[in-house]
């Protein structure tokens, strides 16, 4: 399976309830988990990052999956930083820790405002639901939302 194809079935699974949130974290996980450590592809570690955004930014765009989506990338974040022993490197992507720092989600929701532009409203929510919740920090986007009419800022 693709990664693509794993995190949408992941996320879809999730927010529908079809897997707790403790399975959610741990296929999350998995595939960054193994090409890091398992398998020492660093190049993959980007791609994955990228699959697993995408699919929490494609979700995003239904209000409903808010808080389950929030309670995932909570859950992620609680992992702590992916490292692999035995030097203890930790995995970044862009200079973002992977697991705390949720590289990729930030930029799929903004390369979600451009795909989905009838869910603006619902993606800014979004960001906002997730900087409430202490989960990622959008309040820069307080800015856009407003020009965007979609409401008080994030």
């Amino acid at each position: 399976m693709d990664a693509d194809t794993h995190y949408r079935a992941l996320v879809d699974d999730h927010v529908t309830g079809r897997v707790p949130l403790a399975g959610s974290v741990a296929r999350f996980a998995a595939p960054l988990r193994a090409a890091w450590v398992d398998d020492r592809a660093d190049d993959r570690v980007e791609g994955l990052a990228w699959a697993a955004g995408g699919a929490v930014a494609a979700d995003a765009t239904e209000p409903a999956h808010h808080a389950r989506l929030a309670d995932l990338l909570a859950g992620v974040r609680a992992l702590g930083p992916l490292t692999r022993s035995p030097d203890g490197a930790v995995c970044t992507v862009w200079g973002l820790t992977v697991f705390t720092d949720l590289p990729c989600v930030g930029a799929q929701l903004r390369e979600a405002l451009d795909v989905h532009p009838s869910a603006t409203p619902a993606l800014f929510a979004f960001a906002a639901h997730l900087t409430r919740a202490g989960v990622l920090d959008f309040s820069g986007w307080a800015g856009w939302s407003e020009v965007a009419g979609d409401g008080p800022g994030v």
